[in-house]
C-alpha cells in the first residue's frame, strides 16, 4: 500500500490537445475553438485573419507550463518541440495527451509558444529574430494519464509575426552591456 501511495504521489499529470471542434462555419479551417497557427508573412484571403496558416516542418511549437500564475515568464518549456500539421491539419500542432512534471491534480498554466524557422527552442527563435507567436495563457487541472483530458477548449489563434525592432535593439543592448561586464 505505501508503494502504491508512493507511486502516485510521483505520477505525472498530462492535459490533451486536441481542439478538433467542426461547429463554427465561419473558421475556415473548421476547429471553432481556436489555437490555429498562421503566418503573417503569407497573404491569403480565404482565411478570417488574412493570413496563411504556418504548416509543415518549417514550422515549430512547443507547450511551456508552470504553476497558476498571469506572468508568462515564469512557464518553462515542455518536452520537445514539434513540427504543425500539413494539409486537413495546417495551422496546427497536436502533439495529443502531453505528460508534464507536475502531478495528477496540480492547477498548472500552459501557453503554447510557436515559430517558424529551424530554431530549436521559442528563445532562440526569438533572439534570431524570427516569426514567433504565443496563445493566451490557459489555466486548468492536470488529469491522470489513464483519464483523457483535459482538452484545451480555450485557446487563441496565434499569428507568428517579427519581433518589434524596439525589442530587439533592447535584446541587443542587454547583450552588449552582458559582453562589457564581463570583460572587466
Amino acid at each position: 500500500m505505501v508503494l502504491t501511495a508512493a507511486v502516485a504521489v510521483h505520477a505525472q499529470g498530462t492535459f490533451g490537445t486536441f481542439n478538433g471542434n467542426t461547429s463554427n462555419s465561419d473558421d475556415p479551417n473548421g476547429d471553432g475553438i481556436g489555437g490555429t497557427i498562421y503566418d503573417s508573412s503569407i497573404a491569403n484571403a480565404s482565411t478570417t485573419t488574412g493570413y496563411d496558416f504556418a504548416q509543415g516542418s518549417g514550422y515549430h511549437a512547443q507547450y511551456y507550463i508552470g504553476n497558476q500564475t498571469t506572468d508568462a515568464n515564469t512557464l518553462t518549456a515542455n518536452g520537445s518541440a514539434g513540427i504543425l500539421g500539413t494539409g486537413g491539419s495546417a495551422g496546427y500542432y497536436q502533439p495529443g495527451t502531453v505528460s508534464t512534471s507536475f502531478a495528477i491534480g496540480a492547477n498548472v498554466t500552459v501557453q503554447l509558444r510557436a515559430w517558424k524557422g529551424s530554431a530549436t527552442s521559442y528563445e532562440n527563435a526569438v533572439s534570431g529574430g524570427a516569426l514567433t507567436g504565443v496563445s493566451n495563457l490557459i489555466n486548468l487541472t492536470l488529469h491522470d494519464p489513464q483519464v483523457p483530458g483535459p482538452n484545451i477548449t480555450t485557446m487563441s489563434n496565434i499569428i507568428l509575426a517579427s519581433p518589434e525592432p524596439a525589442t530587439i535593439a533592447l535584446g541587443l543592448m542587454g547583450f552588449g552591456a552582458l559582453f562589457i561586464r564581463r570583460r572587466k
